[in-house]
């Protein structure tokens, strides 16, 4: 099998001085297509066009992709786990499935974005096709510079296994809203993954052996969640004869942990996870949640809970270390922690028992019947380019829906079929007969199994030994929940909260599937209509704002744990806060992003 040679570019600091003034030398290859090897700046002049005679692109959905054999080059970040981009089983894929031939132009490591400056603003011939996930304003710009050329047309005509997806249309349209620039124009191809798991922003874990030592219900409000911490607090529910409880904790340093941006959500719903917008939407108009009466009452709840030494202050500076710490201890040693936030592969050793102690605890309703739950949203990307300088675009272009498949989706993350993972479609009666349980998000989703990893070899997504096999980058892929979240499992999972401890066959692995299982389900679909969680601005406005969303962000955050630690008081101070975030800009903040959310979706 013919492969092509790799141009492989290892930039160390900026040599800005070396690419003046040099020539590309290009070699004529075997099978008579060329080979440039850059050596320096060559000024690309030449507009990206179609040839009027040689390969044609091929019809969608069609195999091989091109009517004739092609030579494509790529730009990738190198990735530390990938030995071979040449001889590597997803480019071989490309090779025999739609007959290009890929020659990888390696950015380094470290500072690729750098490289890849560099290579733009000095005129150099560019790679045919870019991977790399530039931010959105800069996408939009080397869209509007013409280094990137915009994808609208072949994404309405050249698109086959985009549109087979297993996902629903308000997918479609949310991967189009966010893939368009200010300009009207997507210029970078869709990667879309949706894992439930990454979905959840908050888990809070119960020890469900003290609420039954002291015949309490698990609570479900902010006013019982209130009772049960102060119970934690006087009656010794880890009956140790001492008062050495702590009745919540959590940190900003674990994962699904910051509980107190949760609790926030039990008055008025807040997404902090997007540092692009602070803002919540109704009927279409922006407002601020952090400066409402509900924001007020969420503060004093807050204060409540540590004036009271029911929530620690050390919380709001606790490392993630330091939290796992208390949490972790070992089955002979006292709990001392009622509540704690966090996933529980952050907070516990595989294997240790103490877990098994601990339950999800739902979404607490406020005072108001607020209970919002604010997710992250999927993951997506818009980072696979073609570049002013390739001269085959719609070949190109069939490339990148070419791994849309399911099946292809599913190689680019977790490697060889057969070798590293098994897919139910090839052998429906054998998987599942291996293969007997779901999943937690597959059964919290209610779908069937559509794959398994094999455990007895490492995935080469997360493997310590270097491979051959993917790229691992998300290229082009489609894993929406319903393909990503749909594994199978050896295990089965527990009906209820303590059925690992009554039944040998559960054990450890058996409560991590029902603490996934309950995080899935109490967290799901608790969300507004109308959400503002990532705007699309223009360079300009991202310019003219970037110091006043970085000061409100960061003031907003400072001041909750300012006024639940009493150090800013709720009632003396709350208009002097509300001030200070005014005069930092808080209503250009607001008009920008307002502008913004209509250009998206009005």
């Amino acid at each position: 099998m013919k492969k092509g040679t790799i141009a492989l570019i290892i930039v160390l600091g900026i040599l800005v001085t070396s690419i003046v003034g040099c020539t590309t030398d290009t070699t004529t290859k075997p099978d008579g297509t060329t080979q440039g090897t850059t050596q320096g700046t060559t000024k690309s002049t030449e507009q990206t066009t179609t040839p009027a005679s040689g390969p044609k692109v091929t019809a969608p959905g069609e195999l091989p992709v091109t009517t004739e054999q092609v030579t494509l080059t790529m730009g990738i970040t190198q990735n530390v786990r990938v030995t071979d981009y040449e001889d590597n089983y997803m480019t071989n894929m490309v090779l025999d499935d739609c007959g290009i031939n890929l020659d990888f132009v390696l950015f380094p490591t470290d500072q690729p974005e750098q490289k890849i400056t560099l290579m733009v603003s000095s005129g150099e011939v560019l790679p045919d096709i870019i991977h790399f996930s530039f931010s959105d304003v800069q996408r939009a710009v080397y869209g509007r510079d013409g280094v990137v050329v915009p994808l609208n047309e072949y994404m309405d005509t050249l698109t086959f296994w985009y549109n087979q997806a297993d996902m629903d249309q308000s997918e479609y349209d949310q991967i189009k809203v966010l893939g368009t620039s200010p300009d009207g124009n997507f210029y970078g191809f869709p990667a879309y993954m949706n894992g439930l798991g990454d979905q959840i922003q908050y888990t809070m874990n119960i020890n469900h052996v003290w609420l039954d030592n002291l015949n309490l219900e698990m609570p479900t409000t902010t006013d019982e969640f209130y009772e049960v911490l102060k119970a934690f607090r006087d009656q010794d529910p880890n009956q140790n004869g001492k008062k050495d409880e702590i009745p919540f904790l959590t940190s900003s340093g674990s994962w699904n942990a910051v509980n107190w941006h949760e609790l926030i959500n039990s008055f008025v719903y807040w997404d902090p996870w997007y540092k692009t917008s602070y803002f919540n939407v109704t009927n279409g108009s922006l407002w601020a949640p952090f400066i409402t009466d509900e924001w007020r009452e969420a503060m004093r709840y807050l204060k409540k809970l540590v004036s009271e030494e029911l929530m620690p202050e050390i919380v709001f500076s606790m490392t993630g270390p330091e939290h796992k710490a208390a949490v972790n201890v070992t089955p002979d040693q006292d709990v001392l922690v009622g509540v704690t936030g966090g996933a529980d592969v952050v907070l516990w050793d595989n294997g240790n028992l103490t877990m098994l102690q601990y339950d999800i605890m739902p979404a607490l309703i406020g005072p108001a019947g607020v209970q919002w739950q604010p997710t992250r949203t999927a993951n997506y990307q818009y980072s696979t380019f073609i570049t002013r300088d390739n001269k085959y675009p719609e070949i190109s272009f069939r490339m990148f829906d070419y791994w849309w498949e399911e099946k292809r989706s599913l190689i680019t993350r977790y490697g060889e079929p057969g070798v590293h993972w098994e897919y139910a479609k090839d052998d429906p009666a054998g998987f599942l007969a291996k293969y007997p349980y779901k999943a937690a998000a597959t059964m919290a989703q209610g779908i069937e199994a559509k794959y398994m990893t094999i455990d007895t070899v490492q995935n080469p997504w997360t493997s310590s030994e270097p491979h051959n096999t993917i790229w691992n980058t998300h290229f082009c892929c489609g894993l929406p929940s319903r393909v990503y979240s749909s594994s199978a499992a050896i295990n089965p999972i527990p009906t209820y909260w303590n059925e690992s401890t009554e039944k040998e066959n559960y054990g450890f692995v058996g409560h991590k599937l029902w603490i996934a299982l309950r995080a899935n389900v109490t967290r799901k679909d608790k969300e507004p209509e109308e959400t503002a969680k990532r705007l699309l601005f223009t360079a300009e406005e991202q310019e003219s704002i970037n110091d006043i969303q970085t000061s409100i962000n960061s003031y907003v955050n400072e001041a909750i744990a300012l006024f639940a630690t009493g150090t800013l008081d709720i009632e003396k101070d709350w208009e002097t806060y509300v001030q200070t975030l005014k005069d930092m800009g808080l209503d250009q903040y607001l008009a920008l992003s307002q502008t913004a959310y209509d250009r998206m979706y009005k």
